[in-house]
């Protein structure tokens, strides 16, 4: 595990499967903090159970829009609330 990245935070949607897991995992492995996003939420707490074991950090939260829709999606409806830490 690589230490390039310690002390970052770094969000990845579409994190559930394909390129956008394996930059979580990536991202983690050289010490980011990774919030991770993606519809499918039972493989985002697979793929965060993963990165925990592996001795990284990453929290992750269902997203429940398209992005084919963006204008159906409020602003508030997305940040990310401070409160939420990874684990």
């Amino acid at each position: 595990m690589g230490d390039r990245l310690n002390g970052k935070v770094a969000v990845v949607t579409g994190a559930s499967s394909g390129i956008g897991e394996a930059t979580v995992r990536a991202l983690a492995a050289e010490g980011s903090a990774v919030v991770a996003g993606a519809r499918r939420k039972e493989r985002l707490d697979e793929l965060v159970e993963r990165v925990s074991r592996d001795g990284g950090k990453a929290f992750a939260d269902a997203i429940v829009y398209a992005v084919t829709q963006p204008w159906r999606v409020s602003v508030n409806e997305i940040l990310i609330r401070p409160t939420q830490q990874p684990v």
